[in-house]
């Protein structure tokens, strides 16, 4: 059966199963309630707004370009039909589309690639039976579905509190993405950051993208269920994804407690508060050793490793491997555009070509913000696993001396000694008055100091045994 067909099979059984489809402005205007949005030139709103990517084509030349919605909601209707359009979860207080903008995340949505009929039925067995939380919305993206879970409040995405949410996506994820829902094989499942955008309802999909008939592949969205709380997705998954009890309690004190603000930190650390809040000046990096970036080119082209799913993901890893070791970008964007033709030809699915497009998409990644990128995240954003360095067997100190002292010993015995036999110093010899005392014998005019220049003792010595002048 070919993905066009497969498509449109979908499309049929998602109607049937849930009704017609949703409209962009619905479907956006429930996520992000319209009256919680700036609007155009009114600053004084002081509300945040959803931005969106969507590609331009310029003399020949392709960019990602990023539009503020407004409370009009008419940037979601002047993309419909784009060849590539995303818009994540998350509202932004200022033009860019960054996490450090993020203002509030209005929900959560779980990517889930390789949705056969057969894997649709087994999804909604699952929601019927009370197995898997039941999304808001379904969309059919193409190959896959987006599983939209939309908060009844949007979370305001404070800084202690997105390591939480980013865990709760990643269970949710280990949950929705199984053996019955994809047809991927397990080890491909790709888990994603809160802050992921995905494409926009109403726009063209992978299998849209290089088709005449676009309109016939256009991402698709359907109302399944109501909007949930967090809550509600804690009791689906497992214990070390939850978010503890009282999350929604964001502005109480226990939510605050690892949460240092800036007038104790410019008590607590002066310096830092000096140079990072007064001057402004840019968070420094510890740079890695090149080896570290060479090691992962090399990485992503073993075979296994590198595949159709995750090509993407290897090549965002590469440009932050750059950032951490400090190597140029256009060195990079070098690397990577050799590994487009290999990496094409990984290709399973239809009409899922890894391309330039893809590598430039990817380059996004060349930020000084990744440079802290920690090794757990690689490896849930590739699904590549690395090996670490086994950590030594650290000894407390009456192990090491006893280990010491036995290796001495037996030495000793080797040799018919015993490690006591004429070792010690002389009685009286070498010790520090003495040493002072002949000093002074040598020097019967000298100074306390030129004593401690010479001898190179401490003061306090020099002072217990100077022999003073009757």
């Amino acid at each position: 059966m070919s993905s066009e067909e497969l498509y449109r099979l979908k499309t049929l059984f998602l109607v049937s199963w849930l009704g017609n489809e949703v409209s962009a402005l619905d479907f956006y205007g429930d996520i992000f309630c319209p009256e919680e949005i700036e609007r155009r030139g009114y600053v004084s709103d002081h509300l945040a707004n959803p931005i969106i990517a969507y590609t331009v084509e310029d003399e020949g030349h392709r960019y990602l370009h990023n539009e503020i919605v407004f409370r009009d909601m008419k940037a979601f209707e002047e993309v419909q039909g784009n060849d590539f359009a995303v818009c994540s979860l998350c509202s932004y207080s200022g033009k860019t589309r960054s996490a450090k903008n993020a203002y509030k995340l209005q929900g959560i949505c779980i990517d889930l690639d390789g949705v056969g009929l057969k894997e649709l039925e087994s999804l909604r067995m699952y929601f019927e039976q009370d197995m898997l939380p039941v999304p808001t919305y379904l969309v059919n993206s193409g190959y896959g579905l987006h599983v939209y879970y939309i908060f009844y409040e949007p979370i305001p995405l404070y800084p202690h509190l997105i390591p939480y949410l980013q865990k709760l996506k990643e269970g949710l994820t280990r949950i929705v993405w199984n053996k019955e829902t994809s047809n991927y094989k397990i080890e491909n499942r790709q888990y994603q950051g809160i802050f992921q955008g995905f494409r926009i309802v109403g726009t063209c999909s992978k299998l849209g993208r290089t088709k005449k008939s676009k309109q016939n592949y256009r991402v698709k969205a359907y109302k399944c269920g109501k909007k949930v709380d967090l809550m509600y997705l804690n009791e689906y998954v497992y214990d070390q994804y939850k978010v503890p009890e009282g999350f929604d309690s964001y502005g109480s004190g226990i939510w605050g407690e690892d949460h240092l603000t800036l007038d104790k930190a410019q008590i607590l650390y002066p310096e830092w508060y000096e140079k990072r809040i007064i001057q402004k000046k840019p968070v420094g990096q510890y740079v890695c050793n090149r080896g570290l970036y060479y090691w992962w080119l090399n990485e992503i082209q073993t075979d296994g490793n590198a595949r159709d799913g995750n090509r993407y993901n290897c090549i965002a890893v590469l440009f932050i491997m750059a950032i951490k070791c400090n190597i140029e970008k256009e060195a990079v964007l070098q690397d990577a555009l050799s590994l487009v033709e290999p990496f094409n030809e990984l290709t399973v699915r239809e009409d899922n070509a890894f391309t330039v497009d893809d590598v430039m998409q990817a380059s996004k990644y060349y930020k000084k913000s990744y440079a802290r990128y920690s090794i757990n995240a690689i490896e849930v954003k590739t699904g590549i696993r690395i090996n670490r360095r086994p950590k030594k067997e650290r000894k407390n100190q009456e192990e090491h001396l006893e280990e010491a002292r036995a290796i001495r010993d037996i030495r000793m015995r080797r040799q018919g000694k015993k490690w006591t036999d004429g070792n010690g110093r002389p009685k009286g010899s070498g010790s520090k008055e003495q040493t002072v005392r002949e000093w002074q014998q040598q020097n019967p005019n000298g100074r306390k100091i030129d004593c401690y220049r010479d001898i190179k003792l401490s003061r306090m010595t020099i002072d217990k045994w100077w022999k003073q002048e009757k």
